[in-house]
């Protein structure tokens, strides 16, 4: 059955969360599935090194797998022919960026999705990195000035997508951004109905622990 509302995309994006994948073997299983990446927190660590995951146990969530990754060793492992989307925290993600293009070259940047509540920080790496894709990472009741003025604002800037939490997605929202031209993005939806309701609703792409029941639900809407 296909889906209510169309995507933008020929088929929606099923982010993987980092913190639900530990190995290689289970990044690498979940990343070849087709149409999903990976989402993941990034920071720099010592050294210059691009690293996926959190520096601050805070941040951690109940069943979050410990640990960190090095973005450089999970490109040597799985390649760079998925999508991958990252949280950068702090410093500029240039090493992750640089990671990427030596990985994947220009389709790799394509294939980059860069996601930041700060719009201005966006705009800075968009000048530097105009082949890498852009994600406002935003909260429904946060928005000052409401939802068509941001995506008026996102248009004119080249910022390709938002991101918003699962629930604060309708129908009705993933319409005005599409119509111009903004992706949209669904965080945390971990159950196949909060899955299968976004991607009715024409979300772009959603993130999720699950990437079996992703994979199915997009698979589901989008043979």
């Amino acid at each position: 059955m296909p889906p209510r509302l169309p995507s933008l995309l020929e088929r929606p994006i099923g982010f993987v969360n980092r913190s639900s994948v530990g190995s290689y073997g289970e990044i690498l299983a979940a990343a070849s599935l087709p149409a999903t990446g990976l989402k993941s927190r990034l920071f720099v660590g010592e050294g210059g090194v691009a690293m996926l995951g959190s520096p601050r146990p805070r941040l951690r969530r109940a069943g979050m797998r410990p640990g960190t990754l090095p973005l450089s060793l999970l490109l040597a492992e799985c390649g760079a022919g998925f999508h991958l989307l990252l949280e950068p925290e702090g410093r500029s993600p240039e090493p992750a960026v640089e990671d990427v293009q030596a990985a994947g070259g220009a389709e790799g940047l394509e294939r980059l999705w860069l996601a930041h509540s700060d719009l201005q920080m966006l705009l800075a790496w968009k000048r530097r990195w105009p082949k890498v894709r852009l994600v406002l990472s935003a909260a429904r009741k946060r928005i000052p000035g409401g939802m068509e003025r941001l995506a008026d604002q996102l248009s004119s800037a080249g910022v390709d997508a938002v991101g918003m939490p699962g629930e604060d997605w309708t129908g009705g929202t993933s319409v005005l951004f599409h119509r111009f031209k903004v992706m949209t993005f669904g965080w945390d939806a971990h159950y196949e109905r909060s899955i299968l309701n976004l991607l009715d609703a024409g979300l772009d792409a959603v993130s999720s622990d699950n990437p079996e029941r992703l994979f199915t639900c997009i698979q589901r809407l989008y043979p």
